[in-house]
């Protein structure tokens, strides 16, 4: 049986564990839980159609398999398990299925302990505090649009760590700070479970946090900073920082962020990946692939890399409870990608390698509560020296959340 197959039996398997689990708790047959714990339970599902050009969309979650084959799939599968335990302890758990079920992921599963009104304690694993990823999470039937900005694969697509995080507020400032084990790269691969028991690939810890100020009402205006050392000898940093702002005035929503960083990546690079030995000196012994330092747009050359990705998004509500439908926005952004990659791996000529600029327009309808129709059209181009590509696209969704 392969990896996928053992992965999604066994989430399939920890899926039901937990429904069992919240019948047992309600009727405390087995001893454990609190009789006063109220379980939740909470999901969605998607239904997504993409249509590009020949060379297709390269960005992840939503790849075209090659391109130019319209595709329809379910994207996104999730459940939430929560349960309040007193007053002042909770409970969440959060499970992710991707394209069609092939990807189980593990999101959530944490303890959140509040030790005063504006202190927090969150044990397990949880979404990393940095940017408007942190803050929106990945979340279908709350995203405007069906894809997300360049800015949330600048590394890791999903940023769910085991660690310990304090969070707080105190009007008009909250505060999240986090420590967890850090991942072993850039693409997603490098934020799984490392195969083989062990959940790191170093002894160095990962460090994150971020801060907001209200300072109207329906502003927000965040700053964020995480720290690393990516490999597995301990010896090459990544630092990422980022500032983001949204801000709601009647039928209008603006969001913007910028985010920028450096990362290292040494040619005696070696990563641990998943299981899989990553090595810049590959063929070596003990090493099982080339490049040690990938993203979610590919690999990364030897030396040291100057990230920067950026986004700028308006929605206007054009419905409200009206004409029978619950609410209808049309959206528009804007968003970059910068890896800093001035070496084509394949020809060894000077190229902006991986770096886009993409221009989206979509809609997205509300019939009722709980059910969201969107669809958009996205415009992206090669800067710099890069080929040109045909990789335009359409994309739809239906999505549904109880």
């Amino acid at each position: 049986m392969g990896n996928k197959s053992m992965l999604l039996h066994a989430a399939s398997g920890l899926m039901t564990v937990l429904i069992c689990t919240v019948f047992v708790t309600g009727t405390h047959a087995q001893g454990f839980g609190a009789e006063e714990s109220f379980v939740q339970i909470h999901g969605y599902a998607d239904l997504t159609y993409r249509d590009f050009e020949k060379d297709g969309d390269p960005m992840h979650p939503f790849t075209d398999d090659g391109g130019g084959t319209p595709t329809f799939q379910n994207a996104q599968f999730a459940l939430f398990f929560g349960a309040n335990l007193s007053p002042n302890l909770k409970f969440i758990s959060e499970i992710h299925w991707e394209q069609t079920f092939s990807e189980p992921e593990l999101e959530q599963a944490n303890m959140q302990w509040q030790l005063a009104k504006p202190l927090t304690m969150t044990l397990g694993r949880f979404w990393l505090p940095f940017g408007t990823l942190g803050k929106y999470r990945v979340y279908e039937p709350t995203n405007r649009l069906v894809t997300f900005p360049y800015t949330n694969t600048i590394w890791l697509f999903s940023k769910a760590q085991n660690g310990i995080e304090l969070s707080g507020k105190i009007d008009p400032f909250s505060y999240d700070l986090a420590i967890s084990n850090g991942f072993s790269g850039l693409d997603e691969d490098a934020g799984k479970f490392i195969s083989g028991g062990s959940l790191d690939n170093n002894h160095n810890k990962q460090v994150t946090g971020r801060a907001v100020l209200d300072p109207v009402n329906g502003m927000d205006i965040g700053a964020s900073y995480t720290t690393m050392k990516w490999d597995d000898n301990n010896n090459s940093n990544l630092n990422l920082w980022g500032v983001d702002a949204e801000y709601t005035v009647g039928p209008m929503n603006f969001q913007a962020e910028y985010l920028g960083g450096h990362v290292q990546n040494p040619d005696n690079a070696v990563a641990t990946v998943d299981g899989v030995v990553r090595c810049n000196s590959f063929p070596a012994p003990g090493c099982d692939e080339p490049n040690a330092l990938r993203d979610n747009m590919g690999p990364l050359s030897p030396g040291n890399h100057n990230l920067a990705s950026y986004y700028a998004q308006a929605a206007y509500r054009i419905l409200n409870n009206q004409l029978n439908v619950n609410t209808a926005e049309v959206v528009v952004r804007y968003d970059a990608l910068r890896r800093d990659e001035t070496k084509n791996l394949f020809s060894g000529e000077a190229k902006n390698q991986g770096d886009r600029n993409r221009f989206t327009a979509g809609v997205n309808v509300s019939p009722q509560p709980h059910f969201h129709l969107k669809a958009e059209y996205q415009w992206v181009s090669e800067p710099g020296s890069q080929q040109s590509l045909k990789n335009n696209g359409v994309i739809a969704q239906a999505v549904v959340d109880f």
